[in-house]
């Protein structure tokens, strides 16, 4: 199906066929509430650059398959809080240089779910008081 032509049909979602969707879906979570604030990176860094993100993301791309494989068609995915704004932003009209390299990485592993056909919600998540 096109998935710019989903509508909203009451409670349910609609295909450009008239059908019924259904979501069945995973979390990308824990992984996200350390630094570096993403569901892809070794647990054992802190901070990750482009290029060793995508090597992670080639490293889990047969398990990314895999969840399509297994029927799974939405992903939710954390959007930490902290990484937007590690310290207050007096700037409210943009973003900090950290928040702008923090979703440059997001869009990375987003575009690697659309690939595959992986719907995402965005979840938006603030733990405690970060």
């Amino acid at each position: 199906f096109d998935i710019k032509q989903i509508v909203k049909d009451g409670d349910w979602f609609r295909d450009n066929y008239g059908r019924y969707l259904l979501f069945r879906g995973v979390n990308f979570a824990s992984r996200s509430k350390l630094p570096p604030y993403l569901p892809i990176a070794p647990l054992d860094v802190s901070h990750i650059n482009q290029v060793d993100l995508q090597s992670e993301i080639d490293k889990v791309g047969q398990h990314l398959d895999n969840l399509k494989d297994l029927g799974f068609n939405v992903i939710r995915l954390l959007i930490m809080w902290k990484a937007l704004e590690p310290v207050p932003n007096p700037h409210l009209d943009e973003l900090l240089p950290e928040a702008k390299k923090y979703l440059e990485m997001i869009k990375v592993i987003i575009d690697e779910l659309y690939k595959r056909r992986l719907f995402v919600i965005l979840d938006f998540h603030q733990d405690v008081h970060s």
